[in-house]
């Protein structure tokens, strides 16, 4: 098992959690450590719906591929390059549980309306566009040790240990590489 994941709890069978709930083809509950110790490693493939607040007693997660297309370059000065949009239509709805007085919640229900992701991209792709917030926080916190980003990208990616790797991999680190690492440094919390 990779040694700093064990650290940063993370659960030996993350990769199984991830594709659950990326693919999420029946609906499932979750005490709310269960969330707690998996949704970070979600946070690269759905993205708060910031007008869910109007629906009530449930929470709305975009698919980060579902925005609408803006073009393929920035304007201004810089025209700096976006990332390709596919329009994925699909969405999470995340439902509380509540026991006794409301506000104490106890587990979550997660559902998918009927809209399921488009075929052009999977977990993997997300994994490579952008890299969730559970591994942004364990670099950061290696970061603050002292360790240069050369030294946290090999120790994080474990090319030496195969199952360390694939834990690695598992948890969505596909887009670890040394300039992921040095964005961290000079902006610890995105």
């Amino acid at each position: 098992m990779h040694r700093i994941l064990q650290a940063g709890n993370c659960p030996l069978e993350i990769g199984l959690w991830r594709e659950i709930l990326f693919k999420l083809e029946t609906p499932i509950e979750m005490t709310v450590q269960q969330f707690d110790l998996v949704w970070p490693y979600m946070t690269n493939c759905w993205t708060f719906n910031s007008n869910s607040h109007s629906y009530g007693d449930y929470f709305l997660y975009r698919c980060v591929f579902g925005a609408k297309d803006r073009g393929a370059s920035g304007h201004g000065v810089r025209a700096k390059k976006r990332r390709a949009i596919t329009g994925c239509p699909a969405f999470l709805k995340m439902i509380p549980q509540y026991v006794g007085e409301p506000g104490s919640v106890v587990g979550y229900i997660l559902q998918r309306p009927k809209n399921p992701h488009n075929d052009d991209h999977s977990l993997e792709t997300a994994d490579m566009v952008k890299m969730n917030s559970a591994l942004v926080d364990m670099v950061a916190y290696q970061l603050s040790l002292g360790k240069s980003v050369g030294e946290v990208r090999d120790t994080m990616r474990a090319k030496h240990d195969k199952v360390a790797e694939k834990h690695f991999l598992d948890a969505g680190g596909r887009k670890m590489d040394y300039q992921v690492v040095a964005n961290i440094l000079r902006h610890p919390k995105r």
